[in-house]
């Protein structure tokens, strides 16, 4: 299994997690949310030949 998607699937396991044993602490559920928001990188788009 490749690193980067057991890494996402555990993440989205560990969010389960967190939000059902924090459901009732806002600022907790809120803290996890900005921590474990991941962005992709950009794609690159190919410009069009002029």
């Amino acid at each position: 299994m490749r690193p980067v998607f057991r890494a996402a699937q555990t993440a989205g396991i560990l969010d389960g997690v967190v939000r059902n044993v924090y459901r009732s602490n806002t600022g907790k559920t809120a803290a996890w949310t900005s921590a474990s928001h991941i962005e992709k990188s950009p794609k690159k788009t190919e410009s069009p030949m002029p």
